[in-house]
């Protein structure tokens, strides 16, 4: 999680290392490479948006591979740049290959940590983000001076299809239903109920009682127990690396699901803290 988040990071800014050569040999100028600057962060952006609901209902691995074979095709039309067309046209690839920075590890990390652990694994996340996004351009101006600025995008070519191929063998889904192993536990006051004489020897309460019960008090509560009894068969490699994982909440091919999703991920935009942190963003950027 953290190298493809480092090395998206990286590929998303390490075109400024190649621009004074591009200007230089080609004449592309600086105000067409502010805007190849502005469609990779509308790549990021936008492709962010759409992805996000995909990965909750078909896993998070197609997401991974996807956004990894986008900056693949993004690292080869870099390294082939000859009009100022192509230099813009390219960023939009290397953008929507960091959506899954974006819009997946953070849920890859909540599907192997701990909630408790939540906060150091996000920290490692954002100093990923960090040597990717500060590294990336400075590596790369050592490649352009010593190799020439071409080889800025062959280097992304190797890096990119090597990580392809390893992620494809190598990184097993992390998808993981949480609420399929709640043990009825929720907190009351602040102390957990577990133990509750309300609660029979299987954890499980039924709702209405419950609500009557406990009223304002309840605070969280997973909506069904897995039975500690069953045993679960390990699933096989092959199924570990399956290219879709049905997520346990998909109804037939989630097309319904995935545009109410899309939907409600927009809504964040009725938050005055989206709002702010957009404008302070976008100011950072254009500054």
């Amino acid at each position: 999680m953290c190298f493809v988040t480092g090395l998206t990071a990286a590929t998303a800014n390490d075109a400024a290392s190649a621009q004074d050569g591009m200007n230089t040999e080609l004449g592309i100028g600086f105000d067409i490479m502010n805007d190849a600057a502005g469609v990779l962060f509308i790549g990021i952006g936008y492709f962010t948006l759409f992805l996000a609901p995909v990965t909750t209902l078909y896993g998070r691995r197609i997401g991974y591979l996807t956004c990894i074979f986008l900056g693949l095709i993004g690292a080869i039309w870099f390294s082939q740049v000859n009009n100022a067309a192509s230099s813009v046209g390219n960023q939009l690839f290397v953008g929507m290959s960091e959506a899954c920075a974006e819009a997946l590890v953070q849920l890859s990390l909540m599907d192997i940590w701990f909630s408790h652990q939540t906060g150091t694994s996000l920290s490692i996340y954002i100093l990923a983000t960090s040597i990717g996004t500060y590294l990336g351009p400075l590596i790369g101006g050592f490649v352009a001076d010593s190799l020439g600025w071409r080889w800025v995008g062959y280097l992304s070519v190797i890096i990119s299809s090597g990580t392809l191929v390893v992620f494809y063998f190598g990184l097993e889904e992390t998808y993981f239903d949480h609420e399929q192993y709640g043990a009825g536990n929720f907190i009351i006051e602040g102390v957990n109920n577990r133990n509750s004489p309300d609660l029979d020897e299987k954890n499980h309460v039924d709702h209405k009682q419950e609500k009557k019960s406990w009223g304002n008090a309840l605070i969280a509560r997973p909506p069904k127990a897995r039975n500690p009894a069953v045993v679960e068969e390990k699933r096989t490699y092959w199924q570990r690396i399956a290219l879709i994982t049905p997520c346990t909440n998909l109804q037939g091919y989630g097309t319904k699901q995935y545009f109410q999703r899309l939907w409600h991920g927009m809504r964040v935009f009725a938050f005055p803290a989206v709002w702010f942190s957009g404008l302070l963003w976008g100011s950072q950027d254009a500054w």
